[in-house]
C-alpha cells in the first residue's frame, strides 16, 4: 500500500493533533451526563468560497517535522472544542469484540439511539444524549455480556493472575482489565470503588470469581467505558493531550475501536509525543483490517448508506428489478472507497474512478460485457456513464422511486459541496408535477429551475444533478423515460458562494468536474474533519 502525503492523512492530523483547551469540566472519572456544546446540528457546511479548514490539503500546514515534540502553549492556536463522546453503537460493539472477544451486535439494539439528524454523522457528540433507556440498556448489555464470557474461572485468573480474596488479585484483576476497559490507567477513586465489590463478595460468601465479574460489569457501565472523556482542568489554558488521550484518539478514528496493547504501550512510553510517533502507528494501523471497516462507517454516513436497509423500488414501476441486488450495490460502493483508501488516493478520486468491483449479477445488470465469474473488477474506461461512486446503483435511491431532482440536488450540494439551503417558505406546495407524455423529469425541473419565484434557490442545486436523471432509482441507464420522453444529461455545477457556472455535457464530464474541484476536495476533508472530530466545524478550526 503507497504511503503519501496526502490530504486524507492532513485530515487525520488536523483531527488529531495533540492539543486540547481546559473547557471546565471533571477529570476522567466524570460523570454519565449527555455530552453539551453550543454546536447543535451536525452537517458540515461551508456557506462561502473559502473553506474553514485548508483546501484539500493544499494550503493547510502539515504536522510538525518527524520527532519534533508537539508543543501546546499560549503560542499555539487554539483548538476547537472537543467534547464528551459517548461510543456509537458500532463503536461499543467493535470495542467489546476488540478488548474481550464478545459478540455485542444483537445486545446493542437495546440501546435506544436515534437516526442522526439530515447532513449528520451517527457520532455527532451533541447528538448521542442520553435517557434513561440508555442507562438501563447499558446494565442489560452488561450483564448479558459478562454472562457470555467462556470459562469465568479461567478468564479471571487471566487477568488477574490468581483467585484469593486479600487484596492482591483484587488489584491485578481491576489494574489489568480496568486499564484496557477504560483506555488509560484507573484513577485512585475508581480503584477504590471496584474494590469495594471484592469486599462485599468476601462477607456475603460470594466467590472471587463471581466478584471479579461483577466488578467487571460495573466497568462496562462505567462512564469511562461508555464515553471518551478527557481531562479537563477549567482553567482555559492550551494543553498538550495525554499519550493516552491521543491514542484513543488514534483508535477510534483509524479503527473505531480501543487502542490495543502496541498502541496503549507507545502511549505509555511517550513515543506519541512526536510526529514520528504518531506516524509510526498509523501506517501499522491502516495495515489492519479493522481500518477498512472503519472507513466502510465513515463513507455509510457521509453517504448515507444505511437507506438502503429499507429502501425497495416503487414494483409498480420497477416489476422487474430483484431487490437482491441492493446489498451488492452497496458492496460495490464500499470497494470503490475501499480502494481509494487503500491506494492512499484523495478522496475526491472516487468521483472519477475508472474501475468498479461488482458481482456477476451486478454486472450483468449494468449491461458490462464480457461478465466474469463472481466479484470482478471492471474497467470502465469505455464505458464513460460508469466511471466513479456516484453512478453506481447504491447512490441512485437517493432520489426515491421517482428519481427526484430536487432530493438529489440537495445531497449532492450538502454532501459533496458542503452548501446550506435554506426550507422553501411556508405554504408553498412542494409536490412536483407528474412526469407525463412529452414532459420529462429534466423539462420539470427545467421549470422550476426557470420560475422567478423558484429558481433563486433550485438553480442552485437542480441543474447539478440533470446529468444523472438517465439513471432510474434502481441505477439503470437509459436514455429514454418508461414514457419516451428523451433524456438530456447535460448541465451545469454551481459552486456554493462564487456564482459561477460550470457546464458539463454528459454525466462523465459532470464527475470530471467534481473529481477536480477544489471545492470538492475541500468538503471531503472537511466531511472527514466532522466525522473525526465527533462535532460540527467551529471557528476555532480555520487556525488549526
Amino acid at each position: 500500500m503507497k504511503r503519501t502525503e496526502d490530504y486524507l492523512l492532513l485530515a487525520a492530523a488536523l483531527a488529531l493533533v495533540g492539543c486540547d483547551t481546559n473547557l471546565g469540566g471533571t477529570g476522567p472519572s466524570s460523570g454519565a451526563g449527555a455530552a453539551s456544546s453550543t454546536n447543535t446540528g451536525g452537517g458540515s457546511v461551508i456557506d462561502g468560497p473559502d473553506p474553514t479548514v485548508g483546501s484539500g490539503g493544499q494550503t493547510a500546514q502539515l504536522p510538525p517535522p518527524v520527532n519534533e515534540e508537539f508543543t501546546c502553549d499560549a503560542s499555539t492556536a487554539r483548538p476547537g472544542p472537543n467534547l464528551i463522546r459517548r461510543l456509537t453503537s458500532h463503536e461499543y460493539v467493535r470495542t467489546v469484540r476488540d478488548l474481550l472477544n464478545l459478540d455485542a451486535s444483537t445486545d446493542i439494539e437495546s440501546v435506544p439511539d436515534l437516526p442522526p439528524t439530515a447532513q449528520s454523522f451517527r457520532n455527532n457528540a451533541v447528538e448521542l444524549s442520553v435517557s434513561a433507556g440508555h442507562v438501563d440498556a447499558y446494565a442489560s448489555l452488561a450483564e448479558s455480556l459478562v454472562s457470555k464470557i467462556p470459562s469465568p474461572d479461567f478468564w479471571v485468573a487471566e487477568h488477574a493472575g490468581c483467585t484469593d480474596f486479600g487484596g492482591i488479585c483484587e488489584a491485578a484483576f481491576i489494574s489489568n482489565l480496568g486499564s484496557k476497559l477504560y483506555r488509560a490507567p484507573l484513577i485512585d477513586e475508581e480503584t477504590t470503588a471496584l474494590l469495594g465489590i471484592f469486599e462485599t463478595g468476601e462477607v456475603e460468601g460470594v466467590s472471587f470469581v463471581e466478584s471479579a465479574l461483577y466488578a467487571t460489569q460495573a466497568m462496562l457501565q462505567s462512564p469511562r467505558f461508555i464515553y471518551r472523556i478527557e481531562n479537563e482542568t477549567g482553567d482555559g489554558n492550551t494543553r498538550a493531550v495525554s499519550g493516552y488521550e491521543l491514542a484513543n484518539r488514534l483508535s477510534y478514528a483509524v479503527w473505531g475501536s480501543a487502542p490495543d496493547e502496541t498502541l496503549s504501550q507507545a502511549a505509555a512510553s511517550g513515543s506519541l509525543a512526536t510526529a514520528e510517533g504518531i506516524v509510526a502507528q498509523l501506517d501499522r494501523m491502516l495495515l489492519d483490517e479493522r481500518a477498512e471497516e472503519a472507513a466502510v462507517a465513515f463513507l455509510s454516513d457521509w453517504f448515507d448508506m444505511h437507506r438502503l436497509d429499507t429502501f425497495l423500488p416503487n414494483p409498480d414501476e420497477f416489476p422487474d428489478f430483484d431487490p437482491a441486488l441492493l446489498p451488492q450495490m452497496a458492496a460495490e460502493a464500499e470497494a470503490t472507497f475501499k480502494h481509494v483508501v487503500g491506494e492512499r488516493l484523495p478522496l475526491s478520486a472516487m468521483f472519477d474512478l475508472q474501475q468498479t468491483t461488482v458481482s456477476r449479477e451486478l454486472a450483468e445488470f449494468y449491461g458490462f460485457s464480457p461478465l466474469q465469474d463472481g466479484v470482478a473488477t471492471y474497467d470502465l474506461a469505455a464505458i464513460p456513464e460508469r466511471g466513479g461512486i456516484l453512478t453506481q446503483g447504491a447512490m441512485h435511491s437517493i432520489g426515491g422511486s421517482e428519481s427526484s431532482t430536487v432530493r438529489r440536488g440537495l445531497f449532492y450540494l450538502y454532501q459533496i459541496l458542503c452548501g446550506a439551503m435554506q426550507p422553501p417558505p411556508e405554504g408553498v406546495d412542494t409536490t412536483p408535477p407528474p412526469v407525463v407524455p412529452g414532459k420529462s423529469i429534466r423539462d420539470v425541473s427545467m421549470e422550476r429551475v426557470g420560475s422567478p419565484a423558484c429558481s433563486g434557490c433550485h438553480s442552485q442545486f437542480e441543474p447539478l444533478v440533470w446529468g444523472m436523471v438517465r439513471f432510474d432509482a434502481t441505477g439503470a441507464y437509459n436514455q429514454v423515460d418508461h414514457y419516451g420522453n428523451a433524456l438530456a444529461e447535460d448541465g451545469y455545477v454551481m459552486i456554493p458562494g462564487e456564482g459561477v457556472e460550470l457546464p458539463y455535457s454528459t454525466v462523465s464530464e459532470l464527475m470530471t468536474t467534481l473529481a477536480e474541484s477544489e471545492r470538492v476536495r475541500d468538503c471531503s476533508t472537511l466531511q472527514l474533519f466532522t466525522y473525526l472530530m465527533g462535532r460540527s466545524v467551529a471557528v476555532a478550526d480555520s487556525d488549526r
